[in-house]
């Protein structure tokens, strides 16, 4: 790759940076819009940023100043971050939910198992029951 190739290819990857920290969809970093953060983004140095990609950095700079000038967040984290908010709430929320349901399933279960514990015990004393007729009766037919 010869060195215009390289620049170029560079080039591609600082505008393509620029792209995802100004839409929110940064991946290599937490997304912040300033140059240490486009130079990591993009998988440059800052001091190559700064000193062979000035352009770029002022390109970028000024796209900031016209999303600032729009009345829009030129930091799209806070969206982001109101984002990961709610879904953290609702998914609090939903484990709520879950550990009521488990609870009750719990409560539902222990009053099974204790209204099974009665009825085995019951059956033990009709069984026994049972068992002294059963020998009272053939006690009868031996007599009979």
């Amino acid at each position: 790759m010869t060195a215009k190739e390289r620049r170029q290819h560079k080039e591609r990857e600082i505008r393509a940076a620029m792209e995802r920290l100004l839409t929110g969809r940064a991946i290599h970093t937490a997304g912040a819009c300033n140059a240490t953060t486009l130079a990591a983004e993009a998988g440059v140095s800052r001091q190559d940023l700064y000193r062979s990609y000035r352009s770029l950095l002022g390109e970028f700079r000024s796209h900031l100043r016209r999303i600032e000038e729009s009345g829009a967040p030129a930091d799209k984290r806070g969206a982001q971050l109101g984002r990961l908010d709610e879904k953290l709430s609702q998914s609090a929320a939903r484990a709520a939910r879950y550990r009521l349901e488990r609870d009750d399933a719990r409560s539902e279960r222990d009053a099974n198992a204790s209204g099974v514990a009665f009825l085995e015990e019951q059956n033990r004393l009709l069984r026994r029951q049972l068992d002294v007729v059963q020998s009272l009766s053939s006690l009868r037919r031996q007599e009979s």
